[in-house]
């Protein structure tokens, strides 16, 4: 048994989208020894569409994309510049903590101060500026000397590592962190004071004070007396 498609020439054949075919079997004998054909069985055969994309359609949709991309850019860059403003204060309110806790826990003194030398094998508190961004170290101040600039080292010339606390690399980036009143370094003493005689400010701003995501996304920390801390609005005293 074999299929024949009933279209045009054999030569100048194309599927079409819905062809005809039929089977015809093989002829029988009959008794009187004449051939026959029995009655041929027809089907409707239905070919499939494949379908693709054109030239044009595909450069429409690129041309979509690269509109949606850029309408997305600006709102993907605020949302980048918030969370890493949100994270820098996040770090820095948690070594204050750190800090106050250490002090009252292990009924000493503790000092924590920003930091030049943060991947130098000793750190050491930095003697100028006013910029946080550069990293900070937290360690335990035993003798309650406000003037200290590093843990107390041990016999071989390095530090204890129960004395060195904390360490925070740099910040990076278009990002500050600015103590208002140039402060260094804050000390806590073993009842978890900071021992200031007012609230000391620290700004968080994204490249400076005057650019409009530090504008819309900056904010300062207010470190009081007795070494609390909360966030408030940018521009705002504590």
């Amino acid at each position: 048994m074999f299929d024949i498609r009933i279209g045009k020439n054999i030569d100048s054949w194309k599927p079409t989208r819905r062809m005809v075919a039929f089977s015809v079997p093989a002829a029988q004998k009959t008794m009187n020894g004449s051939h026959t054909i029995p009655n041929m069985k027809f089907k409707f055969v239905t070919l499939k569409n494949y379908a693709g994309f054109t030239l044009i359609e595909l450069m429409v949709t690129v041309a979509i994309a690269a509109i949606l991309a850029a309408l997305a850019a600006p709102s993907l860059g605020e949302f980048s510049v918030r969370n890493k403003l949100t994270s820098i204060g996040n770090d820095f309110s948690g070594s204050v903590l750190r800090a106050r806790n250490e002090a009252i826990g292990k009924n000493t003194c503790v000092t924590m101060c920003m930091s030049s030398t943060i991947d130098n094998d000793q750190p050491v508190c930095a003697t100028s500026g006013q910029d946080w961004q550069i990293g900070w170290i937290v360690f335990l101040n035993p003798a309650c000397d406000s003037s200290l600039t590093e843990p107390k080292k041990i016999s071989d010339g390095s530090y204890s590592d129960e004395d060195l606390i904390l360490i925070r690399r740099p910040v990076g980036g278009e990002y500050y962190l600015k103590a208002q009143d140039s402060r260094r370094t804050l000390f806590f003493n073993s009842r978890g004071n900071s021992r200031l005689s007012d609230a000391d400010n620290f700004r968080f701003l994204y490249r400076t004070i005057s650019d409009p995501l530090s504008i819309k996304y900056g904010f300062n920390i207010c470190l009081d007396a007795v070494g609390r801390t909360r966030t408030i609005p940018a521009g705002t005293a504590c």
